[in-house]
């Protein structure tokens, strides 16, 4: 996926409002960093993306096992947060990238999620209650 391929991208199913390929690699700040993070996408290890109103959130697996948990938040036209739980300080990390790139080609594989209070504003008073009644046994 070389910026110079030609690929086709569903406009109903964007994910990240803005994101484009080019943006991913703006990103990252650091075309070895950005590969990284391609390899990453590549290799399969983005699991359990969500879209929840206006933030994407992931898991992607790192070496020995290890779980990050990434967040990225945006508005309309551009990505305001980014968050990994991984020990990268020099801001955008690979698996960031990787997350980015998931969210860009592979956006019908996104889950989206309505708001907690959205879920529950529809629900009736006895489902509501007994909701809370096994909420409070566990």
């Amino acid at each position: 996926m070389s910026s110079k391929e030609n690929v086709s991208i569903d406009i109903k199913s964007i994910i990240i409002p803005g994101l484009t390929q080019q943006k991913i690699e703006d990103y990252a700040n650091d075309n070895r960093l950005y590969k990284r993070g391609l390899d990453c996408y590549k290799q399969g290890i983005v699991s359990e993306v969500s879209k929840i109103e206006k933030s994407v959130q992931a898991t992607v697996f790192g070496s020995n096992d290890q779980e990050y948990s990434v967040k990225i938040s945006f508005d309309d036209r551009v990505i305001n947060i980014f968050k990994c739980t991984c020990p990268y300080d020099g801001g955008v990390c690979k698996h960031l990238v990787a997350v980015m790139l998931y969210c860009l080609y592979d956006a019908d594989k996104v889950l989206q999620s309505q708001p907690l209070n959205e879920l529950l504003s529809k629900l009736d008073k006895s489902h509501l209650c007994t909701l809370i009644e096994t909420s409070a046994e566990r």
